[in-house]
């Protein structure tokens, strides 16, 4: 049976670095990359309660 992982969030102290070990070494792909801030902003301009 076929095993997949679909989600995982790290906390690194350098992103650029840990998107290329991932990626490039162990051949993760990355699929999306979101700027949290931004899209927190994105957030509370719709109206919606702060986080």
């Amino acid at each position: 049976m076929k095993q997949t992982l679909h989600a995982v969030t790290l906390v690194v102290p350098d992103y650029d670095s840990a998107i290329a070990f991932y990626t490039q070494t162990l051949n993760f792909t990355l699929t999306q990359d979101i700027d949290l801030k931004l899209f927190e902003q994105s957030l509370n301009r719709q109206g919606s309660p702060e986080v």
